[in-house]
Parts: structure tokens; C-alpha cells; sequence
């Protein structure tokens, strides 16, 4: 979410200084448009939306959104999003529901799904998009502490992100 709506790039991009955002394991994401997987690796629009109410608003879309979120128009989050370097670390085996709300279930059934899903949204709606990579730790549950732990992990954060490299 941060990724999606800082403004502090706009302020870095003066100095040169890139971030790259770094997301261990999210419970949920923030769609860019109104469409959902349908399971079937289509992106539509999903058709039980009455049984939940809110499944667009912040932070499982762009609707609604708080007082932070309301500075960054929704073209512009979407522009900006896909320009950023956003790097997603996330449990090859992770299959903890997290966040059970209704919203959050319409974009998988479990942390892994959900961060598949998200990254085939993102390619469907954009392209490959070169600066956002979803990298799947092998044999890895649900444990974010083995997440940043990990040599990957430890490598976006405070190296080079070699990692990133080796996909």
C-alpha cells in the first residue's frame, strides 16, 4: 500500500535515489481496477459482489479511501505503481488465509494465491512489468520471520538483491 500511494519517490527522484519496496508475505493488495481472478485465470469483474459489500474500498481497492490515500488520485497511484520497483517475497507453501474478510477472498484463497493472482493482474493489465517481481520462497509456510531470514530476504533488504538476479 505504501508502494502504491507514497509520495516520498516524488521527493527522492530529485536526489536520484530509487527506492525498491520490498513486501514479505501480504495478507492482501490493493487492485488497481474492479476486476478479480475468477479462478479460471481470467480477471473480471466478480459476480457475487452483493454478498460483499466494500470489496472495492480501501485497502482491497480504490475506492473509499482514508485520509492518506485521498492525496493520490487513482490514475496516479496506478501510474506510479507500475513504475516502481516493487519486489514481493512470499512462501512457497504458504496456504494461511490471513486477512478472512470477503474482499480479501475474492483475490484467493490463501497468501500464496493471493500474491500469484495479484501478479498475473498486474501482467495482465500492464505487461511484463519489469519492476515488479514475485518471488516464491520454496518450502516456506507461513513464517515471515524465515521470509526476511532467508538470504533472499536479508539480500532485499540490506544488500544488492541478488536474488532477483538468480530469477
Amino acid at each position: 500500500r505504501y508502494a502504491l500511494f507514497s509520495r516520498a519517490q516524488d521527493v527522492l527522484s530529485e536526489t536520484n535515489l530509487k527506492p525498491h519496496y520490498v513486501l514479505f508475505a501480504p495478507l492482501s493488495y490493493v487492485y488497481l481496477t474492479d476486476n478479480r481472478p475468477d479462478g479460471q485465470g481470467v480477471f473480471a469483474t466478480p459476480k457475487n459482489v452483493k454478498t460483499c459489500p466494500g470489496w472495492q474500498d480501501y485497502p482491497y481497492g480504490l475506492e473509499q479511501p482514508n485520509v492518506y490515500t485521498r492525496l493520490t488520485a487513482g490514475n496516479v497511484a496506478r501510474q506510479n505503481y507500475v513504475s516502481r520497483q516493487v519486489t514481493t517475497l512470499v512462501g512457497g507453501e504458504d496456504n494461511d488465509v490471513g486477512d478472512k474478510n470477503c474482499a480479501a477472498l475474492l483475490q484467493g484463497r490463501n497468501v500464496k494465491e493471493r500474491a500469484e493472482n495479484f501478479d498475473a493482474f498486474l501482467k495482465s493489465g500492464f505487461g511484463e512489468v519489469a519492476t515488479q517481481k514475485l518471488l516464491l520462497l520454496p518450502s516456506v509456510a507461513n513464517d515471515p520471520m524465515a521470509l526476511v531470514t532467508s538470504s533472499c530476504g536479508a539480500s532485499l533488504l540490506f544488500a544488492d538483491g541478488t536474488c532477483l538476479r538468480a530469477q
